[in-house]
């Protein structure tokens, strides 16, 4: 089954098959069919997100259970991002007013903030009790305020500067996971 989309362009496609690797995308859209390709990369499966640069459509960064991978030619080649801290991808997120800022939500070490595209991260955890992560979102007018939510016990946080730090915002909500 697919587990990721994302759209390039009106003919170009990426997708992420649930435990699959390496990539797919489209090569040719036509008016019935589609034809579809594997990617050179990156390999190693479990990949379950995929995000794309708003400024740039070749520029895409996707990860798995353990690495985070970068391409600058929408997918004929893909660059190990080597300072990434290694975890469970569970989000990837550019900063819409500054697409060299990058933030990545893992199942387990919670959220990495990088400031240079990529090349180093940094961890942004503070106020965040659990850092099973499973769900991390932006706001569209502000790049600054994002969510997250997490599992066991299910919680959602809020931050309102980028990530320095982040509120419970789980109000009244019961159940063990927030989904």
């Amino acid at each position: 089954s697919v587990f990721a989309v994302v759209i390039l362009s009106f003919s170009t496609i990426f997708t992420i098959w649930y435990f699959k690797s390496p990539l797919t995308r489209t090569v040719d859209i036509g008016p019935q069919d589609i034809r579809w390709e594997q990617t050179s990369g990156p390999t190693g499966g479990d990949f379950r997100v995929i995000a794309m640069n708003p400024d740039n459509n070749l520029e895409l960064i996707t990860g798995n259970s353990k690495n985070l991978y970068k391409t600058m030619d929408g997918g004929k080649n893909w660059d190990l991002l080597d300072g990434f801290p290694g975890g469970y991808v569970t989000g990837i997120i550019y900063d819409q007013g500054n697409t060299e800022v990058i933030y990545v939500s893992m199942s387990e070490k919670g959220i990495f903030k990088s400031y240079d595209g990529g090349v180093t991260w940094h961890e942004k955890n503070d106020g965040i009790e659990n850092r099973l992560i499973w769900v991390m979102e932006s706001c569209a007018e502000d790049s600054n305020i994002m969510f997250i939510a997490t599992c066991n016990p299910g919680r959602i946080y809020k931050t309102m500067n980028g990530g320095e730090n982040w509120i419970n915002v789980t109000g009244d909500l019961e159940g063990d996971e927030i989904t």
